[in-house]
């Protein structure tokens, strides 16, 4: 299980099954709105495949009520990609600074989260950490279709 901690330091104990995890992501201010996917496996074949259907939710990140989740997609604007889900985070890069991003839960509850951070990071060195407190998001995708050289890194804190 997990600790929750409450704002006056108490404590309870959950089990993971307890957690949400994000089934819609969206992001009006680019245009963005996809499903989130679950796989139960960090292996990279399960990952790359639920890729090709859209964002992917990394097994073991965080949940709604707690933690950094990990999202991650595609992104391309070349016209002759034709799968969407390759063109899932596609202007993500154009996010600003205090733009919403809006998760849903499989039961159609929304979570607003607020952009604090938009940036490029090196793919060979970049680090998310998922250890993070708090209630935060943290999105990537490539910077430009088949690159492994550089991704887009948005990362947000859930609105009170």
């Amino acid at each position: 299980g997990r600790i929750l901690r409450s704002s006056d330091n108490s404590e309870t104990v959950l089990s993971v099954d307890t957690f949400t995890k994000p089934s819609r992501v969206v992001i009006p201010g680019v245009g963005i709105d996809s499903v989130v996917l679950q796989p139960n496996s960090p292996d990279i074949g399960v990952l790359d495949s639920a890729l090709e259907k859209g964002a992917v939710y990394y097994p073991g990140s965080g949940f709604i009520e707690q933690g950094n989740i990990f999202i991650f997609g595609h992104s391309s604007s070349l016209p002759v990609v034709v799968n969407q889900a390759y063109k899932t985070f596609s202007g993500i890069e154009k996010s600003r600074i205090g733009d919403e991003i809006i998760i849903y839960d499989r039961n159609g509850k929304k979570y607003t989260y607020e952009i604090e951070r938009v940036y490029q990071a090196n793919a060979e060195t970049a680090f998310i950490d998922l250890s993070r407190s708090g209630r935060r998001l943290t999105i990537s995708t490539c910077n430009s279709f088949g690159s492994k050289s550089d991704r887009w890194v948005v990362d947000a804190v859930l609105k009170a």
